[in-house]
């Protein structure tokens, strides 16, 4: 009879992550423990914590190593003025 500790599957097949949400300092706002199969998974997860908790920003890591940092998008204004379209009748391409 083998002596083992039954696990449940989780255990076997997720990663675990943790999740800084950080605000638009920089600072530590709360500290989230993710479980995904995969990375893609964790930063969806991220997101929707982040978004949930009026987090600027997190950052996914997983032991010692950051795997990924997340920047909020900002509505900032474009560089270039776009140029105004003008739609004529009749014109024709060429």
């Amino acid at each position: 009879m083998k002596n083992y500790v039954k696990r449940p599957l989780w255990w076997i097949t997720m990663a675990e992550f943790r999740c800084y949400l950080l605000d638009g300092d920089r600072k530590v706002m709360a500290v989230e423990t993710i479980r995904a199969l995969a990375l893609p998974r964790a930063v969806t997860k991220g997101i929707l914590a982040a978004v949930a908790r009026h987090a600027t920003t997190f950052e996914l890591w997983r032991d010692e190593l950051r795997v990924y940092a997340h920047e909020a998008m900002t509505a900032q204004t474009p560089a270039i003025e776009p140029a105004p379209i003008t739609i004529r009748r009749g014109a024709v391409d060429g």
